[in-house]
């Protein structure tokens, strides 16, 4: 058996490819130990069919996400359309036959489908078989993903905006309470409400009531002196 044969001549447990066992007509991969058995050698396998493996793998699929898996030499051990994986006639179809892409690239590429379809396609070496699992998503669904995620993080961050203004806008009422209550008063008080002009822009209402009440300040002092230096004149005569 070549099984057999592969086991002893590493030494160590191996995992076939698969294929097609000739007691069963099904195909299998098969899991082979080699031990003494006293001075003699021997060897404890088991396989696993194919249709068992694939099963396992399918739950790997989803509604946008497929899966494949290849022998060491590219042959397709399991592929969603059927007709691409291994016959129990014996027949089989190599992946580079169906995909146009770099088997030694780990990195994510870009491929078409059988129909013209562009997708994404992720490789990995299964270490212990030599086997290759390669997944991929269609263009279409990745960019569907791409704009929802940059539509709700542009969401967010209008929302975070919003906050923060709103934050900033009660800090700053609280903290401009004395200067408008300082407003409120040299308007009424000083100026007068009649006598303030439109301004649309508050920092020039501001410095207008500031000069208004300078000036009135000044002419007040100025009136003051005056009027204290006649009381002086009085006093003096």
């Amino acid at each position: 058996r070549s099984w057999w044969a592969d086991c002893w001549a590493v030494e160590k447990t191996i995992i076939t490819d698969a294929y097609v066992d000739a007691n069963s007509g099904g195909i299998v991969v098969s899991v082979a130990t080699p031990f003494y058995y006293g001075q003699q050698q021997a060897v404890i396998l088991a396989d696993i069919t194919l249709d068992a493996l694939i099963a396992n793998l399918q739950k790997l699929n989803n509604e946008y996400l497929s899966v494949f898996v290849t022998a060491s030499d590219g042959t397709i051990i399991m592929h969603n359309e059927k007709s691409f994986c291994m016959q129990t006639d014996g027949t089989s179809t190599n992946i580079a036959d169906v995909y146009a892409m770099d088997a030694n690239n780990q990195e994510v590429q870009t491929i078409a489908s059988g129909t013209g379809e562009q997708l994404y396609l992720g490789l990995k070496t299964v270490e212990s078989t030599g086997w290759m699992l390669g997944a991929y998503l269609p263009h279409s669904h990745v960019f569907d993903r791409v704009a929802k995620a940059v539509i709700f993080v542009a969401l967010g961050a209008i929302l975070v905006g919003a906050v923060c203004i709103a934050y900033l806008a009660i800090i700053l009422k609280k903290q401009l309470r004395p200067m408008n209550e300082m407003k409120a008063f040299v308007k009424g008080t000083v100026v007068g409400e009649e006598n303030v002009p439109f301004y649309k822009h508050e920092e020039d209402e501001i410095s207008f009531l500031i000069g208004e009440l300078k000036d009135k300040f000044v002419r007040t002092i100025r009136k003051t002196l005056d009027g204290m230096e006649e009381v002086d004149g009085n006093i003096r005569e």
